[in-house]
């Protein structure tokens, strides 16, 4: 509430009930429709993404986020992650570090094996050292919880344009 200045108030009585009274800024800005977003976003097209992720609010999120414009599948473990690479092709992969069955770092180290011109991108809440050799093994990361989602789909446009990029370069 603090981040989006904003407050809550809560008033408690014994035996009538507790009231939360939530507080936000109103919003000063324009409002946008999605064509006159895409209209003046970059021209980075369409793109398949892959979400190996366990937690259901944050895949509902990055659902709401990237899919009116992508292709967005999901897998809730490093497994499924690498049932559905091995039989599809992706663009760009967004791996949550701590995966059951098989951790994110380990699902990424398969990933390059199988198709290096890929983009990874590490999501985690866990807070890493910057020499966090796990670190190396990704193209982008984003700590969660997001707090600029607009800073989190451009680094999906950069991650998409890294992804063509290295695609032209393998091209005969």
């Amino acid at each position: 509430m603090q981040h989006w200045g904003g407050t809550i108030e809560v008033e408690s009585n014994v035996d009538i009930g507790t009231t939360f009274s939530l507080y936000l800024p109103t919003y000063s800005g324009t409002i946008s429709t999605l064509e006159e977003r895409d209209s003046v976003a970059p021209s980075v097209l369409s793109a398949r993404i892959l979400i190996a992720e366990d937690d259901e609010l944050i895949t509902h999120i990055l659902n709401r986020l990237l899919a009116y414009k992508h292709q967005v599948e999901f897998a809730k473990s490093g497994t499924e992650a690498l049932e559905k690479f091995k039989k599809d092709t992706y663009d760009v992969v967004i791996i949550d570090l701590g995966l059951p069955e098989l951790p994110g770092d380990k699902v990424v180290q398969y990933i390059r094996q199988l198709d290096s011109s890929v983009a990874l991108m590490m999501v985690t809440g866990w807070t890493l050292e910057t020499d966090d050799e796990r670190l190396s093994l990704f193209d982008f990361y984003s700590q969660k919880p997001f707090v600029d989602l607009q800073e989190f789909k451009d680094t999906i446009d950069q991650a998409i344009l890294l992804y063509r990029k290295r695609q032209s370069n393998e091209s005969p």
